[in-house]
């Protein structure tokens, strides 16, 4: 009965592709890291580091993260706001300075 429940539910949840390991391997396939920038790993599955977005970038829950500080918010008056982040539209803004 356990096992039909857990089948079913990971039916509902959709397919799940587990992230290669980062190992040395993957790790010396990445490109130099960058310079004069807060590093974050990359989106995804990603092992490599790459440089935070800055102020003002375009973002979305699929991009790499905003640097410390910001946030990715939607664009001011933006209609459908959800709809915007989930196709990067968003902006990395100064949450304190964000007017909805």
């Amino acid at each position: 009965l356990l096992v039909t429940f857990i089948l079913g539910l990971s039916g509902c949840l959709g397919s799940y592709v587990p992230c290669e390991p980062c190992d040395q391997k993957a790790l010396s396939m990445c490109p130099p890291v960058p310079v004069g920038c807060q590093l974050i790993k990359e989106p995804g599955c990603g092992c490599c580091l790459t440089c935070a977005l800055s102020e003002g970038q375009a973002c979305g829950v699929y991009t790499g993260t905003c640097t410390q500080g910001l946030r990715c918010l939607p664009r001011s008056g933006e209609e459908k706001p959800l709809h915007a982040l989930l196709h990067g539209r968003g902006v990395c803004t100064n949450e304190k300075g964000y007017k909805p």
